[in-house]
């Protein structure tokens, strides 16, 4: 135990002493993208307000047969949170493939490629709840202030999944590239399986059981009951979306410690 606590802080002091590096990273991932742009970083915003004023323009004005109330809302509080954690499954897989280059040439704990990551497609979920709660409050959607600080523990542990899906699946994926093209037929699946476009209630057949057996499922119910209920989350969702964020970051963090070693050699 001494052995592995002593690894650990090792591991959390090397991190630290290359904070510059992972500052660096997180803004080439954040402003990266829109390189040459001429609004930048600005459409980290625009993006997030778009997607909300097409799912109101559609589902609004356009008849959909769905018995959901304001179902603009009921999109627009999942899918944010939907893309960071489809993220951290699915593009975060190529971490370190994808900087080949820099892992062969230089030495830095290897950790901060998966934070930068994990750190940049947060941030960028943040933004998109801001503009969610903008637009909640000029719509006057009735909002239940007194649970929407319960948002902040529950971004803590999707953020702390998140990683660990990333140090699982891009440590996986140094010495087996297949994952990456497997992952996107998972990420279409988990799109089909996670209920953020209809109530999981509403689901029949095979696709209530598998809705379940879905990850992704309890953060997203977690975050209906807070922004589009008003009401205090489930104790179930809350424990099982605390148990799969530790036990998939202890995973993740595991395989990695014990992957990393070859990576140079593989890439």
């Amino acid at each position: 135990m001494g052995k592995i606590t002593s690894s650990i802080g090792k591991d959390i002091r090397e991190i630290y002493d290359s904070r510059n590096i992972l500052r660096s990273l997180v803004a080439k991932n954040l402003y990266g993208r829109y390189k040459n742009s001429l609004l930048g970083f600005a459409w980290n915003f625009i993006t997030p307000i778009f997607l909300m004023l097409m799912y109101y323009i559609i589902f609004t004005e356009i008849r959909t047969g769905s018995n959901i109330e304001n179902r603009w809302i009921f999109i627009s509080t999942a899918i944010f949170l939907f893309s960071f954690l489809t993220h951290s499954i699915t593009s975060g897989t190529n971490v370190f493939t994808g900087n080949a280059g820099m892992i062969k040439k230089m030495y830095f704990p290897r950790e901060i490629l998966v934070f930068a990551n994990a750190i940049s497609s947060m941030i960028v979920c943040l933004i998109g709840y801001g503009s969610v709660m903008i637009m909640l409050v000029i719509t006057q959607y009735p909002i239940n202030w007194l649970y929407v600080p319960l948002l902040l523990p529950l971004f803590i542990i999707s953020f702390l999944f998140g990683i660990g899906c990333i140090f699982l699946l891009s440590s996986i994926a140094v010495y087996i590239r297949d994952i990456q093209y497997a992952l996107g037929m998972i990420g279409i699946a988990l799109f089909i399986m996670t209920p953020m476009r209809y109530m999981a209630s509403d689901a029949t057949g095979i696709l209530s059981t598998l809705i379940w057996y879905n990850p992704l499922t309890y953060y997203i119910e977690t975050v209906h009951d807070i922004l589009y209920f008003g009401q205090m989350p489930s104790t179930f969702y809350l424990i099982m979306c605390t148990t799969l964020s530790i036990l998939m970051l202890v995973l993740g963090y595991m395989t990695f410690k014990k992957l990393k070693h070859g990576f140079v050699k593989r890439l």
